[in-house]
């Protein structure tokens, strides 16, 4: 029986380390050619265009995490255009803080790859473990 239990604890870890790593690289990939419809949009637009790029951006964040909670934990997502939003938006500043414990904090403390290296696997479980608890909020009835 306990034996199960932290079976359980590992397979759940290890699945927050999934959800922080895959929503990190899936984000990084949509965010680079974000950034080139951002240009784009601000070139064209000025501020109106910056202000755009930013919303689609948190978009973005809604809907990797929802098509990565949706997957990975099996939870049917609200899909609609101002849940995806309003996620990103929370998640987008979630993340900002755990991310600047976590990552930014130590590099500023010790600069340099091994402290990019300890910090990715930390990193990456809280990265998942927020990721889910915010998408909780958005799971279809």
């Amino acid at each position: 029986m306990e034996n199960e239990e932290e079976e359980s604890k590992r397979w759940m870890i290890v699945k927050y380390f999934l959800h922080g790593f895959l929503f990190s690289l899936l984000y990084t990939v949509l965010a680079i050619i974000g950034i080139i419809i951002g240009l784009a949009l601000v070139l064209i637009g000025g501020i109106i265009g910056l202000i755009i790029f930013i919303a689609v951006m948190i978009f973005i964040y809604g809907l990797t995490n929802s098509f990565i909670t949706d997957i990975l934990w099996n939870c049917s997502m609200d899909w609609s255009l101002t849940s995806l939003f309003v996620h990103g938006l929370v998640l987008f500043l979630c993340l900002l803080v755990v991310n600047g414990i976590i990552v930014l904090l130590p590099q500023f403390i010790l600069p340099g790859i091994l402290t990019t290296i300890v910090t990715f696997v930390p990193s990456a479980i809280a990265t998942g473990y927020v990721c889910k608890r915010i998408a909780e909020n958005w799971i279809a009835d």
